[in-house]
């Protein structure tokens, strides 16, 4: 039987943003159990430890899922320490893998060669009873352990694509469009203003042509207009001269050539 497992996947929510406070209250609650088991969890280097044993490579390995889009990375602490904190709440009630993989660690420190310490390490776990077989059973148990711990990882991160990619994008389409509505109104103005301006021009042309015109017809009507006050009033001089007239002069008509 596991012993009770708490959320220690929850701190790696640190790594896309930093929760609210009482979000944070619920991601400590571990039990005593978990916390004083964590403090003994296996490191990264047992999982690459293990590869070494003679006894078969498990290949629970493979049902964990790849990361959605491969990327290169790096190994991360607090990611680390999550994993870690995951397999020590489901660690085994007795001596099992979890228990061996420190063994191995710990002979690390006094016995060079890789094999003895494996060896040396399972001489003392064959006195309670473990068996080579026994150790890859429990392998498999702690590999389904990192492929849901995989898979709440990978619920988080699609999370995260939804609200800070899928939905931005979303945005992002949305001002794309406003853009381009934008973009039609003002070629629809663009082209409004330039029939008008083509309108403006040509109704200015036609201002000044009739202008010139209504010009040119009353210069041409008040030459004509002299012309023929010049002549009366050239006959009535004369008339006046040769003739003797005495009537008053045709002061309107003078008025109107003058003007």
């Amino acid at each position: 039987m596991a012993k009770k497992r708490g959320n220690a996947f929850g701190a790696i929510k640190g790594i896309f943003w930093q929760p609210a406070d009482d979000e944070e209250d619920d991601l400590d609650v571990v039990d005593e159990d978990s916390e004083e088991t964590a403090e003994e969890a296996p490191v990264a280097e047992t999982a690459t430890a293990t590869t070494s044993t003679p006894a078969p490579a498990p290949t629970a390995a493979a049902s964990i899922p790849p990361p959605a889009a491969p990327v290169a990375g790096a190994e991360d602490e607090a990611i680390k320490d999550s994993l870690s904190q995951a397999l020590a709440n489901a660690n085994l009630d007795g001596y099992d893998y979890f228990e061996f993989a420190q063994a191995v660690e710990a002979q690390k420190k006094f016995i060079p060669a890789e094999q003895t310490q494996y060896q040396s390490a399972f001489a003392m776990a064959a006195s309670m009873g473990v068996t080579a077989d026994s150790l890859i059973a429990n392998i498999g148990h702690y590999m389904d352990v990192l492929k849901g711990e995989a898979g709440k990882f990978q619920e988080m991160v699609d999370g995260q694509i939804a609200e800070n990619v899928t939905s931005k994008e979303e945005e992002l389409a949305g001002i794309d469009a406003t853009i381009a509505e934008k973009a039609e109104q003002i070629q629809a103005l663009t082209d409004e203003i330039n029939q008008l301006s083509a309108s403006k021009t040509e109704l200015s042309g036609a201002i000044t042509d009739s202008r010139a015109q209504i010009e040119k017809v009353q210069g041409n009507f008040g030459a004509t207009l002299k012309v023929f006050i010049d002549r009366l009033t050239s006959d009535e001089e004369k008339i006046r001269k040769y003739l003797g007239g005495t009537s008053a002069t045709t002061e309107p008509a003078k008025e109107a050539a003058d003007a």
